[in-house]
């Protein structure tokens, strides 16, 4: 078992429940937070080596074991000991070890699948020349007020402008006084 764990592509770490003390780490979670193992064992969880970036995520995921026992695939974003930002995956399960309860949590770096993310969604809801909101995220971001007015018995108005021959204007002036 010892091998395994060792072994595994995936970070892994066991913590105490009750101090979130650090009781093993493998070298995948060594080298996914760029820590030693004499900087991190012992030390009272990630949250000692101020590695969240956001410390409500943390208080979330703690708050899904309480309540479910388990998470899985809980995005949250880190920084390493160098101080790069990177976006991991975590799924964690309440264990017993020797009568204590222990966190068991699996770690996956996502940054890059989370950076195409965002180049998709960016690509997919904003104009690339003038980084405006195109149609699409308009119609979103409509249909959402339209619904939370009803909800809220509040009314809007919408102007559409609809520019005509708009791609000349860029042509012969270009893009900028466009």
């Amino acid at each position: 078992m010892s091998a395994i764990f060792q072994s595994s592509p995936i970070g892994i770490v066991v913590s105490r429940l009750a101090d979130g003390g650090i009781l093993d780490v493998n070298d995948a979670a060594l080298h996914l937070f760029r820590y030693a193992r004499d900087d991190v064992m012992g030390r009272r969880a990630v949250a000692d080596l101020a590695a969240y970036v956001d410390p409500a995520q943390r208080v979330e995921m703690a708050a899904r074991l309480r309540e479910h026992g388990s998470v899985h695939n809980f995005p949250i974003r880190y920084r390493t000991h160098n101080g790069k930002s990177i976006v991991l995956e975590v799924s964690g399960s309440v264990i017993e070890i020797h009568g204590e309860p222990c966190l068991l949590a699996l770690l996956v770096d996502v940054t890059d699948r989370t950076r195409s993310e965002e180049i998709v969604r960016q690509l997919a809801y904003y104009d690339p020349l003038t980084n405006l909101a195109n149609r699409l995220l308009l119609s979103d971001q409509l249909t959402q007020s339209m619904l939370a007015g009803k909800r809220n018995g509040q009314y809007g108005a919408v102007l559409f402008v609809d520019l005509d021959n708009f791609k000349s204007v860029n042509d012969e002036h270009g893009h900028e006084a466009g």
